[in-house]
C-alpha cells in the first residue's frame, strides 16, 4: 500500500482530489489493508474483475460494514452492508446500472456522503444509483472478502482487484468519469505454489479396480500410493489410463516395478539408492512414483526410501485407473484381496525428505468383512490435510433386531 504525497493532475490542468491511500499493485487474495483516516466524507475507487463467490460477494469491508459486488443472497445487485443492521442495495438512478458485474472489468466508485445522508455508486464513470444511508470503512479493512477475518464473502477463486483509493473527500462525476477512462489492468503478482499441496487424493479403501480423477498435473509430478497387492497375472498395475501404467510387476512376472507406455516400451527400473525395485505382494507397502520432466526421469520410493531410476517420461492426468491400468479396469488388474488403502497427486517433484515423511505418515487399515459379532475397527485417518468434510461413512449390513435401540 502506498500513500500519495502529491496532487494527481485533470485532464484540464486543475488540481484534482488527493487519495488518502491507494494501490496499484494487483490483489488475487483477500488481505488486509489500510484506507487511511476517514471520520467524514470519503470516496472509495476500485478497478476489479470479480468473481463470484458464495451467496454474497464482497469488496472489501471490516466488522461492521462492507461494500458488496453481489449483495445477500445472491440479489445479483451492488449493496453494502451493515452487519447486523441490514443488507442495502443501491436503487437505480443515473445512466448507469447497478447490477452485479462478474468476469469482467469494471471500475466501480463508492462516494460516502455523510453530509447528506446518501451513499452513490458509479459504474464504470456513470451514476447508476443511490442509498439512503451511510457506513464507516477507516483504517485497516479487509480487501477481497468482508470482516477483518477475511473469511466472510470472499470473492471466487480467479477474482483480482488490480487498484484502489480512498479519499476523504465527495469527489464530483467529472474525476470520477476521469478515474475510471484512466483505469487500466495491471500486472498479476506470481502465484506462490505449495509443491508439496495435495492436487487430489482419496483416503477411501479401494478393494477392487476404480475409475478416479488425479486431477491437472501439467508439470513434473509425483503420484502416492498406500497399498497391499495381491499377484494378479502375468503384469499387475499400481494405476493408469489408455496410454500409460504404473507397474507393480512389469510384463511378464519380471518381478521389478516399472512404468508401461502403451504400443511403445516396458521400461523396468534400474536399481538405486538403499531401496529395493522388487516387486512387494501380500504386505502393506508405501509407494512414490516421481515423474521429473526437468531432470528427464522418473524416480521409484519404496517405503520412503529410493529405490529406482529410469530414463523416461509419462503423462497421467486427470481420469485414471487405480489398481489396474486402462480406463477400461480390464488390463493388469490387483488380484482379489488387494486394497488400495489411499493416494494422493502432487504437481511437483516432490523431495526425497518429503516422500519419507509421507511414508512415515502412511496408515494402513482393514475395512474388509463381514462381522458377525462387535468388534473393534479403525477407520483410518479422519483428519488429513487435503480431506474435505463433512466426511462420509458407508455400512453394508443385515441386522438383527435385539434391545429397544
Amino acid at each position: 500500500m502506498v500513500t500519495v504525497c502529491a496532487y494527481l493532475c485533470s485532464s484540464s490542468g486543475a488540481k484534482a482530489a488527493e487519495p488518502v491511500a491507494f494501490s496499484d499493485k494487483a490483489i488475487i487474495e483477500p488481505q488486509i489493508i489500510d484506507f487511511g483516516d476517514l471520520p467524514g466524507d470519503s470516496t472509495y475507487t476500485f478497478f476489479l474483475n470479480g468473481v463470484k463467490g458464495g451467496g454474497s460477494t464482497a469488496i472489501a469491508g471490516n466488522d461492521a460494514f462492507a461494500l458488496k459486488l453481489d449483495q445477500w443472497n445472491n440479489t445479483g445487485n451492488i449493496g453494502f452492508t451493515e452487519f447486523g443492521v441490514v443488507d442495502y442495495v443501491f436503487e437505480p438512478w443515473g445512466q448507469g446500472s447497478p447490477e452485479t458485474v462478474f468476469e469482467e472489468n469494471i471500475h466501480l466508485t463508492f462516494v460516502n456522503n455523510k453530509t447528506v445522508g446518501e451513499v452513490l455508486i458509479y459504474v464504470d464513470g456513470e451514476l447508476a444509483g443511490y442509498v439512503d444511508a451511510n457506513f464507516d470503512l477507516s483504517g485497516e479493512s479487509g480487501i477481497m472478502a468482508a470482516r477483518m477475518s477475511l473469511e466472510t464473502d470472499i470473492m471466487g477463486e480467479g477474482s483480482v482487484i488490480y487498484s484502489w483509493a480512498s479519499y476523504d473527500q465527495v469527489l464530483d462525476e467529472d474525476t470520477i468519469r476521469e478515474l475510471a477512462d484512466a483505469a487500466v489492468p495491471t500486472e498479476l503478482p506470481e502465484i506462490e505454489v505449495d509443491p508439496e499441496e495435495v492436487i487430489a487424493s482419496s483416503f477411501y479403501a479401494h478393494l477392487n479396480p476404480k475409475l478416479v480423477d488425479f486431477g491437472e498435473l501439467s508439470e513434473s509430478a509425483t503420484y502416492v500410493f498406500s497399498f497391499k497387492a495381491a499377484k494378479g497375472g502375468a503384469s499387475t498395475a499400481i494405476a493408469g489410463n489408455d496410454s500409460v501404467a504404473l507397474k507393480l510387476d512389469q510384463w511378464n512376472e519380471q518381478g521389478i516395478f516399472g512404468l508401461t507406455v502403451f504400443g511403445v516400451a516396458d521400461h523396468v527400473f534400474e536399481p538405486v539408492g538403499e531401496g529395493s525395485t522388487s516387486s512387494v505382494f501380500d504386505e502393506n507397502v508405501h509407494v512414490a512414483y516421481v515423474n521429473d520432466l526437468v531432470l528427464g526421469e522418473t524416480r521409484l520410493y519404496v517405503n520412503g526410501t529410493l529405490a529406482g531410476k529410469l530414463a523416461a517420461n509419462f503423462e497421467l492426468t486427470g481420469e485414471a485407473g487405480v489398481m489396474a491400468a486402462r480406463l477400461s479396469l480390464n488390463t493388469d488388474p490387483m488380484a482379489n484381496g488387494s486394497i488400495m488403502y489411499n493416494w494422493a497427486t502432487y504437481n511437483s517433484a516432490l523431495s526425497d525428505e518429503a516422500i519419507a515423511a509421507l511414508a512415515s505418515e502412511a496408515v494402513y487399515y482393514d475395512p474388509t468383512g463381514p462381522h458377525t459379532s462387535p468388534i473393534v475397527v479403525d477407520f483410518g485417518p479422519l483428519s488429513v490435510e487435503g480431506l474435505p468434510e463433512p466426511y462420509t461413512f458407508e455400512f453394508f449390513f443385515n441386522a438383527q433386531k435385539a434391545g429397544v435401540s
